[in-house]
Order: C-alpha cells, then sequence, then structure tokens
C-alpha cells in the first residue's frame, strides 16, 4: 500500500464476497514467530504479497485503488 507520503508497507486488507475491500490495518504488519520457521514463513508470506497489486489510498474517497505494480 502507499499512502500520500509516498511510503510503501505491506498492509493487511479484509475484503468483501465480491473481492472489494472492505478494510485494512491501520499499521504497517511485520513478519513475526514464535521459532525460527515461523518467521521464515512470514517472510514468504511477504514475498507472496509483494507480488500483488500495489493499492494506493485515495484522500478524496477514503479508499483504496488498485494499480498494476511497476515491475
Amino acid at each position: 500500500m502507499v499512502f500520500k507520503d509516498g511510503t510503501y508497507a505491506i498492509r493487511e486488507v479484509c475484503c468483501v464476497e465480491n473481492g472489494k475491500i472492505q478494510t485494512w490495518t491501520e499499521n504497517p504488519m511485520a513478519p513475526m514467530g514464535e521459532t525460527f520457521e515461523e518467521l521464515k514463513e512470514g517472510f514468504e508470506f511477504y514475498q507472496t504479497a509483494l507480488e500483488k497489486s500495489v493499492l494506493y489510498f485515495d484522500t478524496h474517497s477514503g479508499t483504496l485503488v488498485e494499480q498494476a505494480t511497476e515491475n
């Protein structure tokens, strides 16, 4: 997700049945785990997230807008 200050962060989003984003976490997420293996799995999850579309916060509507990745 990109916010108006231009900072990129991974945040968790919750979607309704039609796939439309309903809510998202206020704070960025961070990989963590109770074991080293769980931490590694968390990093794999974040790698998968980086392969998805970037979401931009639309300050006019207060919603997230999906845009194509820049790679």
